[in-house]
């Protein structure tokens, strides 16, 4: 649209790129491109302006929709996720729209979102111009997962024949690895070979190892007596 602000007034008439002359000061549905408008007098049709040239922008495109790249989800470190979305705006400074709830302002392509509590989220971006795109594919930021519970084990104790004795996690099992005394993670159940004493088992997810349990005693009792060889009275 293009609107003549000066001069107004029943005594003049308007043309835009040679077209007809009107009152109206307004021509609307123009499109994209330089124009030029003239005025002319009602009162004597030779009295015609110089033009002056008007330029319409051509219209602004909308942006692509984000694309979903890396997702982070909460671990037992971290109660919240985070998305990577590419294909943003690549000129000006763009408005990041989340559903459910949020925006952010930024520039470039590529963005990290941070801080995101489990839920489904769809993204969309507008651009400077102000057009907003179609939404982002829905993302899943899953639930933070469990600390184990810490373990409950059963103890072998040394006997007169065997110096050392074991222990064996009997709960939680499944996915789960477990260290003993701050030793390396094993998948085995059974730690053998241990000397008496208090020794603490934990308990850590396969999935996620900031996923650790509380530490569980277990307890070796110290080897028997063996009792002297019989001494003839």
């Amino acid at each position: 649209t293009i609107v003549v602000s000066s001069p107004l007034g029943s005594e003049f008439e308007y043309n835009i790129d040679n077209g007809s002359y009107q009152p109206s000061a307004t021509f609307a549905g123009i499109l994209p491109g330089d124009h030029d408008i003239r005025v002319r007098s009602t009162s004597d049709n030779t009295c015609i302006s110089n033009p002056a040239t008007v330029t319409i922008n051509p219209r602004p495109e909308t942006p692509a929709a984000p694309t979903v790249g890396t997702i982070t989800n909460p671990s037992c470190a971290e109660p919240t996720g985070s998305i990577v979305l590419n294909g943003l705006p690549s000129t000006g400074t763009w408005t990041l729209n989340r559903t459910p709830g949020g925006s952010i302002q930024g520039t470039g392509t590529t963005t990290t979102v941070t801080g995101l509590a489990p839920n489904t989220y769809s993204f969309t971006v507008t651009n400077e111009a102000g057009c907003t795109s179609a939404a982002s594919g829905n993302i899943v930021i899953n639930p933070q997962p469990s600390v184990p519970d810490a373990a409950t084990v059963s103890v072998t104790h040394p006997t007169c024949a065997v110096g050392t004795g074991s222990i064996t996690i009997t709960a939680p099992l499944g996915n789960y690895q477990y260290n003993i005394d701050g030793g390396p993670y094993q998948a085995s159940v059974t730690f053998s070979g241990i000397g008496s004493g208090d020794h603490y088992v934990r308990v850590r997810s396969s999935i996620d190892n900031t996923c650790v349990s509380v530490p569980a005693l277990a307890r070796i009792d110290p080897q028997p007596v063996i009792p002297g060889a019989p001494v003839q009275g």
